[in-house]
C-alpha cells in the first residue's frame, strides 16, 4: 500500500514583503530593473513607481496608496 503524502499549502505572498525584497535587489545592483521587474512578475512602470515611492518618501513609500478616480474627485 503507497503511502500518500500531502502536499504542502501554499505559501501566501504579502505584497509588502515583495515590494521590500524588489527594492533590496534594486538597491544591490547586480541585476537590472528590467530583469528584475520580470522576475517579480510588475511592469517595469509598476517596478519604476514603486523605486521612486521608496526614494522619495522611504518604507512607508511603499504601503499602499489609495488613488481618487477623477470620478470620485468630481462627485466631491
Amino acid at each position: 500500500m503507497q503511502r500518500r503524502v500531502n502536499p504542502l499549502p501554499w505559501k501566501e505572498v504579502s505584497p509588502m514583503d515583495e515590494k521590500v525584497k524588489f527594492i533590496a535587489a534594486v538597491c544591490d545592483g547586480s541585476v537590472s530593473i528590467t530583469s528584475l521587474c520580470e522576475t517579480f512578475g510588475i511592469s517595469r512602470k509598476t517596478g519604476y513607481k514603486w523605486l521612486n515611492r521608496y526614494r522619495q518618501e522611504g518604507p512607508n513609500g511603499l504601503f499602499r496608496q489609495k488613488q481618487i478616480s477623477s470620478y470620485e474627485s468630481q462627485s466631491s
